[in-house]
């Protein structure tokens, strides 16, 4: 495979053997079958990253989980809205995003996540001036086009680190 692109992982059935297939497909397309198979499950999705090699990650029904979570954003404090990709960390099929939010920041400013743009996702985190801000939450967003938004409302003093943990597979687990 190439670097820096989803692996879909699938069950493969011929009537007798059950066997994997990894393909680059997703559903609902699928793999490209053997000779014999005749039908396909979706297990999920894995990232084969720039090294090359698999990310390491952990499923458990249609939770996919990263043993290091994927850093999209390292010191973020901009007071425009800026666009974050989070293509290289969540499949395009994935439902949603986990997603762990540190804000450091004593200047107290208003700080908001968004999945659309100019459109606040959860209620703008603030605090009282002279107080740190929340230092950390975290937040499951639905996969929009595998991008969120933020900013800030006025300049922080350090700014946003969000990275991704985890996002949900359209396998059928519960």
């Amino acid at each position: 495979f190439s670097t820096n692109v989803w692996l879909h992982v699938y069950f493969i059935w011929n009537g007798t053997t059950l066997a994997t297939a990894v393909s680059t497909v997703a559903p609902p397309t699928g793999p490209t079958l053997p000779t014999g198979y005749t039908s396909w499950a979706y297990a999920g999705f894995v990232r084969y990253g720039d090294a090359p090699g698999l990310l390491l990650t952990y499923w458990r029904g249609n939770l996919m989980t990263y043993r290091t979570a994927t850093r999209v954003v390292h010191n973020g404090a901009s007071i425009t809205e800026q666009t974050i990709s989070i293509a290289s960390a969540v499949a395009p099929n994935a439902m949603t995003a986990g997603l762990f939010v540190s804000l450091t920041d004593s200047n107290a400013p208003t700080f908001f996540l968004r999945i659309a743009s100019g459109v606040n996702y959860l209620p703008p985190m603030a605090a009282t001036a002279g107080l740190t801000l929340v230092p950390f939450f975290e937040a499951t967003i639905p996969n929009v086009s595998q991008q969120f938004f933020y900013q800030w409302a006025g300049a922080p003093s350090a700014g946003a680190s969000i990275s991704v943990t985890n996002s949900l597979m359209p396998n059928g687990g519960p």
